[in-house]
């Protein structure tokens, strides 16, 4: 069975994705590096050149391509909040305040944060695809702690 992470941008999926892959000896996937393998090009290039709408579009098309794999650890882009049944689903939460921090200390700005106020808008759009992050989780675990400790947490519920 796959085991898909979910969550906001900086939530951990793809550090967490990666370092339990290994843990588990699965292959690793991440959505954001299919859109940009099928597109040809970075993803926040794409998104600004493309548009959101596009850019959704392509995800999705990857999202429906996705039930072939088997076994394998998924790390979903922030910004997908419905996923066809693939497997198990763990929501990363972590508090908005914090992932703005690891936003600002990542030293990246996502395409869609290039906006007068960027944390209003950051907020705002986090706020709103929150609920259904958590709908469509199986489980949900706190991330706001180590990556072992969240590895940990998964690995006791797999």
């Amino acid at each position: 069975m796959n085991l898909i992470l979910c969550g906001p941008p900086f939530s951990g999926k793809s550090t967490v994705g990666n370092k339990l892959a290994k843990t588990w000896g699965r292959p690793f996937i991440e959505t954001d590096d299919l859109i940009e393998q099928h597109v040809g090009m970075n993803k926040s290039a794409f998104y600004r050149q493309a548009g959101e709408q596009e850019f959704r579009r392509v995800e999705q098309d990857i999202l429906n391509a996705l039930p072939r794999q088997k076994n394998a650890v998924i790390a979903l882009g922030g910004g997908v909040t419905t996923v066809p049944s693939l497997g198990m689903v763990v929501y990363l939460e972590v508090p908005i305040d914090i992932l703005w921090m690891r936003l600002m200390q990542s030293g990246r700005r996502p395409a869609y944060l290039e906006v007068e106020d960027p944390y209003r808008h950051f907020f705002e759009r986090i706020s709103m695809r929150l609920a259904r992050y958590q709908e469509m989780a199986d489980y949900i675990v706190l991330a706001n702690k180590t990556v072992p400790g969240i590895i940990e947490e998964i690995d006791g519920i797999k």
